[in-house]
């Protein structure tokens, strides 16, 4: 009896009258996370077709997505939609909204998937300015991978920073949108080529700080691209340059996405 006595306090000392399943546990780390500030379970989704792209468009895209994920659906196992809210800072339809997702793993995966098409444009995801990541703890990502193999994201990881806003923000000033290109027959060869000549005669053009043009990226559909400049003010300068000029007998549609 003694002994029974010693093994049942021994056996309390786990804390625990029945061990916790697996799904018990994910189940109170999702509560921990819920219980974190909003503005580490939000970001920014940007460059949306004005006019067309409404809360439940912009959802049930961004819901497919995370549905297509291995990764998501093991991990929640019974929730059908990761986001909370979508908010547009101008009500009903713009160019940018503010989605607040379930905890801050969904909102850190979300912002891997940035580049993902939605009507022909490829949707930028950041932090939303005034965020600060946590010193105390790293929140890590689900594995988006799989969604680069099956081509419903871009093969190369876009480069988003995650604690430095600031710096994203900038990254955009850098960059422009070029439109309405003959579907398939421009390259991004053929894009740096055509503006290449025009940069270096650009006086916000410093060669000491490297190639005027850091990248050109062009859409599956081939309608359009995005080229990230040396800087911001050659970015601005080149609008009123190239809008409206031709190639292969189109006019060209240049401006901030």
């Amino acid at each position: 009896e003694r002994g029974q006595q010693a093994a049942a306090g021994k056996k309390r000392e786990s804390k625990w009258d029945v061990a916790p399943s697996r799904e018990d546990l994910l189940q109170q780390h999702r509560i921990t996370l819920l219980q974190c500030p909003k503005k580490r379970r939000e970001c920014y989704f940007g460059n949306l077709t004005h006019g067309q792209v409404t809360e439940e468009l912009l959802r049930a895209a961004v819901s497919q997505l995370f549905q297509a994920l291995p990764s998501f659906t093991l991990a929640y196992p019974n929730l059908a939609d990761p986001i909370c809210s979508v908010t547009f800072p101008v009500p009903g339809k713009g160019h940018f909204a503010f989605v607040e997702f379930m905890d801050e793993v969904l909102a850190n995966t979300a912002i891997q998937m940035s580049g993902f098409e939605l009507l022909s444009r490829p949707v930028r995801i950041g932090r939303p300015q005034g965020y600060t990541q946590s010193a105390m703890d790293v929140v890590f990502p689900l594995d988006v991978q799989p969604l680069r193999e099956s081509g419903l994201l871009p093969h190369i990881p876009e480069i988003v920073s995650i604690s430095c806003p600031a710096s994203v923000q900038q990254n955009r000033l850098r960059e422009l949108y070029f439109g309405n290109l003959k579907a398939h027959s421009v390259t991004e060869a053929m894009i740096t080529d055509l503006l290449l000549p025009v940069c270096l005669e650009l006086p916000d053009y410093v060669p000491e700080m490297g190639a005027p043009i850091s990248r050109v990226t062009m859409a599956s559909s081939g309608m359009y691209c995005f080229v990230q400049f040396q800087n911001a003010e050659m970015a601005t300068a080149l609008i009123d340059i190239l809008d409206e000029t031709e190639l292969f007998g189109r006019r060209l549609r240049v401006g901030r996405p």
